[in-house]
C-alpha cells in the first residue's frame, strides 16, 4: 500500500519533497481531483471494446492528422508508435499514455490552477519512485500497445513540443493485469509501494497558488504559445476563491 498524506501549505509541501531520498528518481502527477492513476482513454465511456476503440482512434489520427486540410503537416513516417501517441495526447486525443512531470513544482500548480467554487474536495499530487530500467531505451522498435505486467516510462525525444519541454513532460504506459484480463490504474497494482499520495484540500488551492505566481509559475511559463498567454491573463482578471465568497457576501 502506498503512502498518504495531507499538505495544506506551499512551504509543507516543499519541505516533504525535499526530504525525499535524492538517490532515487521520482515523476510527479498533479490532479484537481481524487482520480484513479489511469490515461484518459480508460476514463472515458467508449462505444465499443478498448481495444477496438484504440484502434480506430490512432488509425484515424494517423490518416487526417497529414491531410492538406491541416496547417501543421507532420510526417509521420518519420517518428515512432511511442512519438505518434505522444503527439496525439498533445492534441488532445485520448491515449493510452499518462502524463507526468518531472518538476514538483509544475506538479503542485497541476492540482490547485483550477479556481475552485466547492471546498469539500481534495486535489492530488502523486509521486512516483522509478528507476533507470523503466524508462524504455529502444524507441523506434518498441510496440507501445502490448499489454505489460510492468512499469513502463516513456520519454518523449523525436516529438517533444515546446509544451512537453516546458512542463518536463514525460509518460507511462497502462499495466495489464492477466488475473484480472483487463488494465489496472497505477495505484491499484503491486508496485502501489513506490508511490506517494499527497492529498491538498481544495480550501489550500487559492493561496498555494498564489505563492506559485509570486514564483513566477503560472499558466504562460508551462504552457508557452499563445493559449497560455490567453490562459494566464484570464485568471489575472477573475476573482480567486476568496474574492468570488467575498462578493457573494456583498450581494446578499
Amino acid at each position: 500500500m502506498y503512502e498518504e498524506i495531507e499538505i495544506v501549505t506551499c512551504t509543507e509541501y516543499f519541505e516533504y519533497i525535499n526530504k525525499l531520498d535524492t538517490q532515487h528518481k521520482f515523476l510527479y502527477r498533479g490532479q484537481e481531483r481524487d482520480w484513479p492513476l489511469e490515461a484518459k482513454i480508460f476514463r472515458l465511456p467508449l462505444k465499443n471494446e478498448f481495444i477496438f476503440s484504440e484502434k480506430y482512434i490512432i488509425s484515424e489520427f494517423k490518416k487526417r492528422v497529414q491531410s492538406p486540410k491541416y496547417k501543421e503537416k507532420i510526417q509521420l513516417n518519420s517518428f515512432c508508435e511511442l512519438d505518434i501517441l505522444s503527439m496525439a495526447n498533445h492534441y488532445g486525443l485520448p491515449t493510452r499514455l499518462l502524463d507526468w512531470t518531472e518538476s514538483s513544482t509544475y506538479a503542485l500548480w497541476f492540482c490547485v490552477k483550477k479556481i475552485q467554487e466547492i471546498f469539500d474536495e481534495y486535489g492530488i499530487i502523486w509521486v512516483l519512485q522509478y528507476h533507470e530500467s523503466d524508462v524504455i531505451s529502444n524507441l523506434m522498435n518498441y510496440n507501445p500497445y502490448e499489454n505489460i505486467e510492468v512499469l513502463k516510462i516513456f520519454n518523449p525525444e523525436n516529438y517533444n513540443t515546446d509544451r512537453i519541454t516546458a512542463q518536463k513532460g514525460i509518460f507511462t504506459l497502462p499495466i495489464y493485469s492477466k488475473d484480472k484480463q483487463q488494465f489496472i490504474p497505477l495505484n491499484a497494482y503491486t508496485f502501489s509501494k513506490s508511490l506517494i499520495k499527497i492529498k491538498i484540500p481544495s480550501s489550500s488551492f487559492c493561496d498555494i497558488r498564489e505563492e506559485l505566481t509570486s514564483r513566477s509559475i503560472d499558466e504562460e511559463i508551462l504552457f508557452p504559445d499563445i493559449e497560455g498567454l490567453c490562459r494566464c491573463i484570464e485568471m489575472k482578471n477573475i476573482m480567486n476563491e476568496q474574492e468570488l465568497k467575498n462578493h457573494t457576501l456583498r450581494r446578499q
